[in-house]
């Protein structure tokens, strides 16, 4: 069994291609996907919402962010004992190629050292996920395989199904990264587990912002620096060193395109 979450902000849920085709492929298949929590974290609650059988509408006007939604989502995945959390953003294109193929995945998966089974994600028509963990800029290197990873990788978050037993061994998201480095902290805890992630031959289309970073504001872009650096100076220190190093040439390149977001870069650098 699965249990499903969308989070929403500023959307109604008919507004989401990704609830679209969640409601579209589970009216039509029915069963393996048990319910589904839609976590609005819009400051206005969605009202003459009408949702069909399993379907549950959350209104959270504190916009916690992603791991809080996550958690809740969690609770209720424990307490329908379902096997997997599948965790979605509103933007995501889903195919039902992928949910097909998504879910077969979970129904043959008999590997109790896997956490996790991903997509490969395309942003802007480049392939962004999954990545090798292993370096500072994981998009210049050679993308994972289809299949089970020896190697450490990180994926978005959106997409993921995740491994309820998993998520009861590490006690759920880390609420230290609301956002920014969710995804980061969660695949690190992975393999700093001994656990693995599964690959699917499926590849669907999702709008991420940070690829166009120009359009990222002044405060958001400190925001994601925040959680860059305390992802990589508490969890995955191994790679520090080198962030400090990739810091000091983003801040250099920065210093000629953009001065403002260089000071911001050199806040991080102290």
């Amino acid at each position: 069994m699965i249990t499903a979450i969308v989070v929403l902000y500023k959307m109604k849920p008919e507004e989401s291609k990704t609830y679209q085709n969640l409601l579209k492929y589970t009216k039509e298949q029915q069963g393996m996907i048990k319910n589904v929590v839609i976590y609005d974290n819009s400051p206005t609650r969605c009202e003459e919402i009408s949702l069909p059988e399993g379907y549950i509408y959350i209104h959270d006007s504190t916009n916690d962010g992603l791991a809080k939604a996550y958690n809740y989502a969690f609770e209720v995945a424990k307490e329908a004992q379902s096997k997997w959390l599948w965790l979605f953003d509103q933007d995501t294109d889903l195919e039902k190629t992928f949910l097909k193929k998504a879910i077969q995945e979970a129904q043959s998966e008999a590997e109790e050292k896997i956490a996790s089974i991903v997509p490969y994600i395309r942003s802007n028509n480049k392939v962004v996920s999954p990545v090798f963990a292993d370096t500072i800029r994981p998009l210049v290197e050679e993308l994972p395989k289809i299949g089970l990873q020896n190697k450490k990788v990180m994926a978005i978050n959106s997409g993921s199904l995740v491994s309820v037993e998993f998520l009861k061994k590490i006690n759920g998201f880390n609420l230290e990264f609301p956002i920014d480095y969710l995804d980061h902290w969660f695949y690190h805890r992975i393999f700093e587990e001994g656990y693995t992630v599964d690959v699917i031959n499926c590849t669907i289309d999702h709008e991420l912002s940070l690829m166009t970073p120009k359009e990222v504001s002044d405060e958001r872009y400190l925001q994601i620096l925040t959680y860059e650096k305390k992802y990589y100076e508490k969890y995955n220190q191994e790679l520090f060193p080198a962030y400090k190093k990739h810091l000091k040439k983003r801040y250099l390149k920065n210093l000629l395109v953009d001065r403002k977001k260089a000071k911001l870069i050199a806040k991080m650098m102290k």
